[in-house]
């Protein structure tokens, strides 16, 4: 079997070092990208929800304020059975 050159014999474990660098630094930073874009859309969809339950409250203080007024209103149930 024929030696290598010196110049692959030194060449080739660079490459090598590089190669395994590279894929080991793709995966570590496509990681901590999908980790940080993974609890980014954790804390919208939380504050989404928030917004939406605070919505809802509002709206449903608004009917109760309506049903009360409602309620307290002399002769809506004669209107309401009267048509």
């Amino acid at each position: 079997m024929p030696t290598l050159k010196i110049r692959t014999q030194i060449i080739l474990p660079f490459l090598l070092l590089m190669l395994i660098l590279g894929v080991i630094g793709s995966y570590l930073t496509t990681s901590l990208v999908a980790t940080s874009l993974e609890n980014r859309i954790a804390d919208q969809l939380v504050h989404s929800e928030d917004a939406a339950l605070d919505a809802a409250v509002k709206l449903q203080g608004r009917q109760v304020a309506a049903i009360r007024l409602i309620v307290n209103t002399e002769g809506v149930d004669q209107a309401v059975r009267a048509g």
